[in-house]
């Protein structure tokens, strides 16, 4: 049980990734502290959260309409 989680596979394909990056490069002092507010940062992942789930559900129905166009 932990308070706060997050998780990254590559900074160069996913925002979501790199934002992580800089947030921890700024928390280490390693860059620049990014100057966004919690409500800044929790409106960018539920953005890309979003853009996640349309991007899985377009590569779906694709799926099915490329099955259908082939079964028909």
């Amino acid at each position: 049980n932990v308070n706060f989680y997050t998780h990254f596979t590559s900074p160069i394909r996913r925002y979501p990734d790199i934002l992580v990056h800089r947030l921890l490069g700024a928390v280490l002092d390693y860059n620049d502290n990014l100057y966004q507010t919690p409500g800044a940062l929790e409106q960018i992942a539920q953005l890309c959260n979003e853009k996640k789930m349309n991007a899985k559900t377009c590569s779906e129905r694709s799926a099915e309409l490329y099955l259908a166009v082939l079964i028909r």
